[in-house]
């Protein structure tokens, strides 16, 4: 049975201890089980480092490309504004244009009807004269 011992150096004390197979392969599975969970902390770790890097990175993606997408829909809303305060102002130069026509042809219209009480006057006045000196 003293073959099946395996020899262990503490490596502080750096004396050796005997252990059977069994013990052996207990201590080499708690080194194992320990450096297995270390490195799957440090993984973790860096995986939960990578998640974060790139959740910011979407992050800023999504409030650049929201950014974008408000920076478009304001010069579209500027663009229609614009667009309404131009035919806003041709609809106005219409109605003036066209008050602008009737003004004249009222004015042309009472010019003409100046004209005529003129020389229906001047009749009734010729007519006097032409009764008076008849």
């Amino acid at each position: 049975m003293e073959d099946n011992k395996k020899e262990i150096i503490c490596p502080h004390c750096k004396k050796v201890f005997k252990v059977s197979e069994e013990e052996y392969n207990l201590i080499l599975k708690q080194v194992k089980d320990k450096e297995f969970d270390n490195a799957l902390k440090d993984k973790e770790k860096y995986f939960e480092l990578e998640k974060e890097k790139e959740l910011e990175a979407l992050r800023n993606h999504l409030k650049e490309e929201y950014n974008n997408s408000l920076s478009e829909k304001n010069d579209e809303i500027n663009k229609l504004n614009n667009q309404i305060k131009n035919n806003d102002n041709l609809k106005q130069l219409e109605i003036n244009n066209s008050n602008n026509e009737l003004k004249e042809q009222f004015n042309k219209e009472l010019n003409e009807k100046d004209k005529r009480i003129q020389e229906l006057e001047n009749k009734i006045k010729n007519y006097d004269m032409d009764k008076i000196n008849s």
